[in-house]
């Protein structure tokens, strides 16, 4: 896959830690207050785990970015057995897709398909492996199932379907590249999604132009 260099989306913790709460002296039960605002959250030792993990850890290097996937590595390897993709009480994150599909490349007449190109903004993306664009592709929810739940294992499932080995690295890679993006519904930051990506259709419409059919984009 040959891409043009995508900014990614870097972790930052919200709060003030100001202390570990023992409600009874020499107990073991604790838990960890951080402060927002005005309002005080009371973690237990996981979820303090991961709110401590986004601040970064001291032996990566200094030039590498802190983003949601690295920390959820670290995570993982502090909390062996814990799911800390998300939380239970939340619905199932949805993957979406990144950019728009711009066409194939064939460096000559008859020759087979070097590349898929995709645009984001301003930016061009080229992947050159067929099975890394199929799950791109894989990542657009059918049509035909407008109710399905569009996460990672239908993203996967559709992508074996396609051929594709293992899926699972591939949408592992896109996510931290900003290809696909995971979000959850019922979320606080669907409003940073909305914020940070546009949805533009790209319908057009055909008509008459003197005696020439001519195709224009719609407006």
């Amino acid at each position: 896959m040959t891409t043009t260099q995508i900014a990614q989306a870097l972790l930052l913790p919200v709060g003030q830690f100001f202390g570990t709460f023992h409600p009874a002296a020499a107990s073991t039960e604790r838990y960890h207050r951080v402060r927002l605002g005005d309002e005080v959250w009371e973690l237990d030792d996981q979820r303090f785990t991961v709110w401590a993990l986004a601040h970064g850890t001291g032996d990566r290097p200094a030039e590498e970015l802190w983003t949601v996937p690295r920390a959820r590595d670290a995570a993982a390897g502090q909390l062996s057995g814990v799911d800390t993709t998300r939380n239970p009480g939340m619905a199932d994150p949805l993957v979406l897709p990144v950019g728009r599909y711009t066409g194939e490349f064939h460096p000559a007449v008859g020759a087979p398909v070097k590349y898929h190109s995709l645009s984001i903004g301003r930016l061009s993306v080229t992947l050159e492996d067929p099975q890394a664009f199929a799950v791109w592709a894989a990542a657009h929810r059918p049509v035909d199932l407008p109710d399905g739940t569009w996460d990672r294992a239908a993203v996967t499932e559709a992508a074996r379907r396609l051929g594709v080995a293992d899926p699972n690295r591939i949408v592992a890679e896109f996510l931290e590249d900003g290809l696909l993006v995971e979000i959850t519904p019922d979320a606080l930051d669907v409003v940073d999604l909305a914020r940070a990506y546009r949805v533009l259709p790209l319908s057009c419409f055909s008509g008459m132009v003197g005696q020439r059919p001519r195709t224009q984009p719609s407006r």
